[in-house]
């Protein structure tokens, strides 16, 4: 896989299940007889002895394929029929060993030429299987043991610069925040379930965000009140206090955490959403830009802005009359795109 640079971010040999042999015959077919052109062409073309139905799987899967196809990866183990035979994976597998078997019959012939290769019909793109976003990643992190196309927590970015007053990592050094309200947020990756002494039932999850992972134990009414929210790859916002650990001795600290939110209930409470505009941006093409970012995304919050004539040291407060959004990727990408402070204004 490479960047749009050409920079190579990643070899085929670092996805899981990918041999060196694998790596090698691919390399020796596109060297040979060209680039790929399109998925068809590559079952068409590549070693079956090197690369089997696992290796082909995980380097679709991992993104391999990304640039000769124009559907999502979840087509890939998306069923061909409704009789739920063939993945698509291995109707590519049957069709391009079919069409390997058939040029070297038809190079063998007496009578030489294609016969019968034109016969064999490519399997087409499953209707189904459009995997969700978080899949595709999941499958990323297992494969390459990263998340490489995007971060799972990338949609709700905007969300947690404003209100997590610090990261996972950072909960490290406790004292910094003794006695101070704190909110941080993440994704869940892992959840376990287990018993104390006296067969009360308790419960732990590990949550990622950008920076770390941070495993949080809950007992109790605790666990009572926060065990519905505790499930595999929840977005969650957690609130809490760090204060001296009951009964502690020496004296420990903690981050006792008194609310469990998910991030998309969190969104769906954002009040208002502040753009502060430098007068100078503001051109026909920025404000028809706009538009189509606030028709895109459609929902309960006010657009306000703030526009600064920076020259003059004045500024004037402003709210959109016809347009309620709510943070969507759109949105996130065009403050990205100019660079643009904003503030997010929460219901918690």
């Amino acid at each position: 896989s490479s960047n749009a640079k050409g920079d190579i971010r990643f070899g085929l040999a670092a996805i899981k299940g990918v041999g060196e042999g694998a790596v090698n015959s691919i390399i020796a077919e596109r060297e040979k007889n060209g680039p790929f052109k399109s998925i068809y062409d590559f079952a068409e073309r590549v070693n079956y002895t090197a690369v089997n139905r696992k290796c082909f799987e995980n380097i679709a899967m991992s993104g391999g394929f990304d640039s000769i196809i124009d559907f999502t990866r979840g087509k890939f183990l998306a069923l061909t029929d409704d009789k739920g035979e063939l993945t698509f994976v291995e109707a590519l597998i049957r069709y391009g060993t079919r069409m390997q078997s058939e040029r070297n019959n038809a190079q063998q012939s007496l009578f030489g030429g294609d016969s019968g290769v034109t016969d064999i019909q490519k399997p087409t793109v499953p209707a189904r299987g459009e995997a969700v976003k978080i899949e595709i990643l999941n499958k990323e992190k297992e494969l390459i043991g990263m998340y490489l196309s995007a971060h799972p927590l990338d949609e709700y970015k905007l969300l947690l610069n404003s209100v997590c007053g610090c990261t996972l990592a950072a909960l490290a050094d406790l004292e910094r925040f003794r006695g101070k309200e704190i909110a941080v947020a993440g994704i869940v990756t892992d959840t376990r379930e287990f018993y104390l002494k006296n067969g009360t039932p308790a419960g732990s999850m590990t949550v990622m965000d950008y920076n770390g992972s941070k495993e949080f134990r809950f007992f109790r009414k605790d666990y009572e009140m926060f065990r519905t929210r505790m499930f595999k790859d929840y977005f969650l916002l957690l609130q809490g206090r760090v204060q001296v650990r009951p009964y502690s001795n020496p004296e420990e600290l903690e981050f006792k955490v008194t609310a469990v939110t998910q991030l998309s209930e969190v969104r769906d409470g954002v009040k208002d959403i502040k753009l502060y505009l430098p007068t100078e941006i503001i051109t026909n093409e920025f404000i028809n830009e706009l538009i189509e970012v606030a028709k895109a995304s459609k929902g309960k919050s006010q657009l306000k802005f703030s526009i600064r004539d920076n020259a003059e040291d004045v500024y004037v407060s402003a709210y959109s009359r016809k347009f309620k959004v709510s943070l969507t990727p759109e949105i996130t990408n065009f403050i990205e795109k100019y660079n643009l402070q904003y503030s997010i204004n929460v219901n918690l």
